[in-house]
């Protein structure tokens, strides 16, 4: 069993997220663009998106951490691709060692 999230919008169904690397709901309602919310997660070989949907004034919802024993359906779900986060890791290295933000194996002094 793993602890996971629990969100119900306006009386619906709850939806349970949860994932061996992080979960998480990301609420946006500031009035000026549309108010959104996302529930996420990620592990180390998959990105799962739960919920993706507008939000509108006066929508109730109900956030609760709960125990899980499984998760709902998940709306996408996106490999992570080794090979892309291999260099992902290498150009941010590249960038991290020219700015000095970082030394070279073996350097000392930083």
């Amino acid at each position: 069993m793993m602890q996971g999230i629990e969100i119900s919008v306006n009386g619906e169904e709850p939806v349970l997220a949860a994932a061996d690397g992080l979960t998480f709901v990301n609420m946006v309602c500031n009035g000026r663009r549309a108010d959104w919310m996302m529930a996420y997660g990620a592990d180390d070989s998959e990105n799962r998106t739960w919920i993706d949907r507008p939000l509108s004034k006066g929508d109730k919802v109900r956030i609760r951490i709960v125990d899980v024993l499984s998760v709902s359906p998940a709306l996408k779900t996106k490999r992570k691709d080794r090979n892309e986060m291999k260099a992902e890791y290498e150009r941010l290295k590249a960038q991290l060692l020219k700015k000095g933000l970082i030394a070279e194996e073996g350097d000392e002094g930083i």
